[in-house]
């Protein structure tokens, strides 16, 4: 800046020097000024990056309202690399005289090792707040450059996130947004490393859950939730390292707090496996998938979300279950448009009653006449279980026969025909069965509650 005079444009020159090595940045100056409302009274910035090593002149004009000494205390400098991430510095105050005669000020500003910019303006920076008049001769000096002195501007770094840019599809740049600090890069090598370790064996293997743990670790410390829950998880199930269950509950914690609805989950689990020596542990974890259970005659909704829940529910149902009468003998209800996850909860019904069954009998509802289902229901022997698939489909007939089959354990036969005709209940041996259905919607609500309970997978 060679001249400041009130009420005009006063035109401020900076030098931005970029002394990194390798990367490129851009840069922006604001300051808005407290004797002034709504406008912001400087901005100025790089349209392009500046390349490493270079240097470039960042200018704008400003409007001085008043005569007199006039500091800017508030110059914010924000510093963007090529991958979006964000540095924010302010600079120390710096004061200049603002008059209708002319007046030269020199100004530098040094960010950090990487950074210089340096300006212009109305005051002779050979020493803070000293002014000197400008020569009464027309042969003015033009001004220098001087040091400013500025400080780092601490930021949450969830409030920088949304900012920052990387490609997940290309390591080297993950790699470098991540070197940066970029918490997302972080935990998406994590990710990566996580993935390596899945399909690699052995040492390799090891290695790979190490440098995942690594990144994950650098995220979770800046508060990524998923990237707390992921080293948690690791900790927990042991990958790469010894078992570490206090690092798990740590992390899981860490996360919960946040709102992680997995990693709550998780410190359940941990808790009743520790509370309880008989609790479950079953390969079926890694791959288990929450589902809703309705116990009809409690009437009530339970959400399941691990192994030692579902075993938990199911003989707190055997114990209080006012239809069985104490025989052992139960009847669920599976629903699921996947057959992979009816074929899970079924065998971790086989593994919680843990049942010997003397014979397993499977037939399909779908056009079941009602003679098949009698001849069918009265071949089953004691401790037998009947699979029943696409219940959805019965007829109205077959429906109301299983009704009364499952809540009685007896059969309604119809002996004769015609005026001589008679019906008799014939008793059946005890049973269990697991039936299978795609839309729970459409079955009867006096066979929905014929059952002892009702695992529900949601679409």
């Amino acid at each position: 800046m060679s001249d400041a005079y009130a009420g005009h444009d006063s035109f401020l020159e900076f030098r931005y020097t970029n002394l990194s090595e390798h990367d490129a940045f851009k840069v922006s100056l604001e300051w808005d000024d407290p004797e002034t409302k709504d406008r912001l009274d400087f901005h100025a910035e790089t349209r392009v990056f500046v390349k490493p090593l270079t240097s470039v002149l960042i200018s704008n004009s400003a409007v001085f309202d008043r005569i007199g000494t006039k500091e800017i205390s508030d110059l914010k400098i924000t510093i963007v690399d090529e991958f979006g991430a964000i540095a924010n510095f302010r600079a120390k105050p710096f004061r200049f005289k603002v008059e209708s005669h002319d007046k030269h000020v020199i100004q530098n500003i040094n960010t950090h090792n990487q950074i210089s910019i340096e300006g212009r303006g109305v005051v002779d920076a050979s020493g803070m707040g000293v002014y000197k008049n400008a020569p009464e001769s027309n042969d003015i000096k033009p001004p220098f450059w001087v040091n400013l002195g500025f400080r780092f501007i601490h930021h949450d770094l969830n409030d920088l996130i949304p900012q920052i840019n990387f490609d997940k599809n290309d390591l080297q740049s993950v790699l470098k947004a991540a070197n940066f600090g970029n918490a997302f890069a972080q935990e998406a090598l994590g990710d990566i490393y996580f993935q390596y370790g899945k399909i690699t064996k052995d040492d390799v293997s090891k290695e790979n859950y190490k440098l995942a743990i690594q990144w994950y670790l650098k995220a979770a410390e800046h508060g990524l939730k998923s990237a707390q829950y992921n080293l948690g998880y690791l900790y927990h199930k042991c990958l790469g390292m010894e078992p570490d269950t206090e690092n798990a509950l740590l992390w899981y914690a860490k996360a919960a707090e946040q709102g992680h609805e997995d990693a709550v989950n998780e410190i359940k689990l941990i808790n009743r496996k520790q509370a309880n020596a008989n609790a479950i542990d079953d390969p079926h974890e890694d791959y288990f998938t929450s589902f809703n259970a309705y116990t009809p005659s409690r009437r009530r909704y339970t959400r399941i979300t691990n192994l030692t829940d579902f075993a938990e529910l199911l003989r707190g149902i055997d114990s209080s279950s006012p239809l069985r009468n104490n025989t052992g003998n139960w009847h669920y209800l599976i629903c699921s448009s996947e057959s992979m996850k009816k074929v899970i909860i079924r065998d971790m019904i086989f593994k919680v009653k843990d049942s010997n069954f003397s014979n397993i009998r499977a037939t399909s509802g779908e056009y079941l006449p009602p003679k098949d289902l009698a001849a069918i229901l009265t071949s089953l022997e004691s401790n037998s279980l009947l699979e029943l698939n696409d219940i959805d489909r019965l007829g109205t007939v077959v429906s109301e026969i299983l009704q009364t089959v499952l809540r009685d354990s007896q059969l309604d036969l119809l002996i004769g025909e015609g005026p001589a005709a008679r019906e008799i209940k014939l008793d059946l041996e005890p049973f269990c069965s697991i039936n299978y259905c795609t839309d729970i919607n459409i079955i009867p609500p006096a066979l929905i509650s014929s059952f002892d309970c009702c695992f529900i997978f949601k679409g």
